[in-house]
């Protein structure tokens, strides 16, 4: 039986720092903290792990916390992976990790892996009232997104890779330039998409330039074939990229988001979750962050979301005629494939992987390299 599916809204599973495994290979989440510890979690979210939240008022909002499928676990980090060297890497505002950024932070950062809804999302939250940016373009928009912003580019902050060394022209014309924004983010939501639609997207046929660069930077993403490799074509091997950077990049922000939408299941309701959430200030010595504005009715978003349709970015990208299979990546990569099986469970997806005792845990941390790592543990 497949993990149950997700509801829209959800808060997603905290990592855990990684115990000795059971001789069965499915576990439950467990949560061990002290007292000092506890003292810790209540006061700053980064330390929360699957910690309900709750809203007032109408409770449609919001479903309450889902937890993984026992057959399915939880994202594990690396014994020597702490949650402060992930938030560390990342755009969260946090001062108990020391991770402030610049300026004041603006209070909403929704982030995924590219080609998984962030234009449409962009354009969305835009049009209900909310001052965002969309990828930091280099033609910035003249609000100065002062909400927050929808871009997959800032899930990593730039201290170890620096956007402006990575841009990709077309037609001779600089399109799209990272000259990043240095304000951090106080509520960071993980965005994510059917994933054999989001990486056969973003494969673009062999074209990922656009991602290639700073992945590879960040994460293990491979750089060059290996000698099992060789006889892979160029096409087929930015495939495998594709694959390792949906794994890696979702991991991470996994790793330290506070909730998951799924594009596909974006209604009023959801935005409206997101708002009264993202209105909440979780520091007490940041009352000057600028409030949200008022913002369109539920009802309001769903007529604009019946009349803006799924496909407001599908020309970006070019697309195979053949639908992109399970077995095609098994083919190419196995072990990221099982994971990628894995985190699409976790995240309301079916997938065709077998339910079994032997299903391994997906350990993720930081390399000796700087660089963030996932893999298999049986």
């Amino acid at each position: 039986m497949f993990a149950k599916t997700r509801s829209e809204f959800d808060h997603g599973d905290r990592p855990i720092a990684r115990q000795p495994r059971q001789n069965n290979y499915i576990t439950h989440l467990k949560v061990l903290v002290t007292a000092a510890g506890l003292v810790g979690l209540v006061i700053y979210r980064e330390f929360i792990i699957e910690i309900g939240y709750s809203f007032s008022g109408d409770n449609r909002y919001l479903s309450s916390p889902v937890k993984s499928s026992s057959n399915f676990p939880s994202l594990v980090l690396e014994k020597d992976t702490k949650l402060c060297d992930v938030v560390s890497r990342s755009t969260l505002y946090s001062p108990p990790c020391e991770n402030l950024g610049t300026g004041i932070p603006r209070r909403l950062l929704i982030t995924g892996a590219r080609r998984s809804g962030t234009t449409f999302l962009s354009k969305l939250l835009r049009e209900v009232g909310l001052s965002v940016s969309h990828d930091t373009y280099h033609r910035k928009p003249v609000d100065g997104a002062t909400d927050g912003a929808v871009s997959w580019p800032h899930a990593f902050n730039d201290k170890v890779c620096p956007y402006d060394n990575w841009v990709f022209r077309r037609s001779r014309q600089l399109m799209w330039e990272h000259s990043h924004d240095k304000r951090f983010f106080l509520h960071v939501v993980h965005l994510v998409r059917d994933p054999l639609k989001a990486i056969a997207s973003g494969w673009n046929l062999g074209n990922i330039g656009s991602f290639r660069g700073i992945s590879s930077c960040n994460t293990a993403m491979q750089k060059e074939k290996n000698p099992q490799q060789n006889n892979l074509s160029n096409e087929s091997f930015a495939l495998v990229q594709t694959l390792q950077y949906w794994v890696l990049w979702n991991s991470f922000i996994e790793s330290f988001a506070e909730w998951r939408i799924r594009s596909e299941s974006i209604t009023g309701f959801t935005i409206h979750a997101l708002y009264q959430r993202a209105s909440t200030n979780p520091h007490n010595d940041l009352s000057h962050v600028k409030p949200f504005g008022p913002i369109k009715s539920v009802e309001e978003i769903d007529s604009f979301l019946s009349s803006l349709g799924t496909d407001v970015n599908h020309g970006h990208t070019k697309h195979s005629k053949k639908p992109l299979t399970w077995d095609t990546l098994m083919s190419l990569d196995y072990n990221y494939t099982i994971m990628a099986q894995i985190m699409a469970q976790r995240y309301g997806y079916q997938t065709n992987i077998a339910v079994r005792d032997s299903i391994p845990e997906q350990v993720c941390g930081f390399s000796n390299e700087g660089v963030w790592n996932c893999y298999l543990s049986p």
